[in-house]
């Protein structure tokens, strides 16, 4: 009950949140956006939804996380949340920095699928330059950039 009562609590004060930051919104150029508080997206960025880092702050409160089973041996070291976000409580994606430490650099990560017809990390429009979130989530399905023009799909993509 107590849980409940959390969560309702929770998604009361959500609501309210997700007016005020959805007349926000993203700033209207394509460089150099800036999210509902003041921080830089790049125009293939990810940005979550107020209602997005809602629902995963309440599920790390009620002892709920997810974990795509990847990481979920990370964890299980007794590594905390800390070593990919940064603050006690993460509400936003990791940085690039925190991937790059155990998967490698753009830039080695694209000579790993080199050899793919299309290769996801070197793409024709923005290179090695996309930031990792943009296509690999943790916390909810991943979907790939390239999927919002094109019809190909990667068979090896983690969702």
């Amino acid at each position: 009950m107590k849980r409940l009562m959390i969560l309702a609590a929770t998604l009361a004060i959500g609501a309210a949140a997700w007016g005020i930051v959805a007349t926000e919104g993203l700033s209207q150029s394509p460089e150099g956006q800036t999210g509902p508080n003041g921080e830089s997206v790049d125009a293939v960025g990810y940005n979550p939804s107020a209602g997005a880092q809602l629902a995963e702050s309440v599920r790390v409160m009620l002892g709920e996380r997810t974990l795509k089973d990847y990481h979920k041996k990370i964890h299980q070291n007794g590594t905390n949340c800390q070593l990919c976000h940064s603050g006690e409580a993460p509400t936003s994606p990791p940085d690039d920095t925190n991937c790059i430490r155990c998967h490698g650099t753009p830039e080695q990560m694209a000579q790993v699928t080199a050899k793919l017809e299309r290769n996801p990390h070197s793409a024709p429009h923005y290179g090695t330059n996309v930031p990792c979130t943009t296509c690999h989530k943790e916390h909810q399905p991943s979907k790939v950039l390239c999927s919002d023009c094109h019809s190909f799909t990667f068979e090896k993509f983690k969702k």
